[in-house]
């Protein structure tokens, strides 16, 4: 996180972490989705949070969606830059995620299942 960021950001982060201590889970995920600069959205301390979450609030097609999204979005960081490390293990976490959030709610195919093993294996 570059100095920035890391000033823009502390604000909004506390009045998440206010807003989750008065029970306001809601509130936590909007901040940390829509306040927080874009750069560190995906980042992830940042993801893991807002889909436990989203997961914690009952929106598990938004977290599904979060991670769709993240998936795609490091998939293309993996793509422009094949031996960035952060963008294959951002790319694992995802996969994970989704099997587990998937098997969770008894949507997961032996496909889906499958082809994320395979894809880890061959990272």
């Amino acid at each position: 996180m570059d100095d920035d960021s890391d000033d823009s950001a502390r604000p909004i982060l506390l009045r998440a972490q206010l807003a989750l201590e008065s029970g306001n889970a809601a509130v936590a995920v909007q901040l940390l989705g829509t306040a927080l600069p874009s750069d560190l959205q995906l980042r992830p301390a940042v993801l893991a949070t807002r889909v436990a979450l989203l997961e914690q609030t009952g929106d598990v097609a938004g977290a599904e969606g979060l991670l769709q999204s993240a998936l795609q979005h490091w998939q293309q960081v993996a793509k422009v830059a094949p031996r960035d490390q952060a963008a294959g293990a951002g790319v694992s976490w995802c996969l994970q995620r989704l099997v587990t959030l998937k098997l969770s709610q008894g949507k997961a195919g032996t496909d889906t299942v499958v082809w994320s093993f395979l894809y880890v294996l061959s990272a």
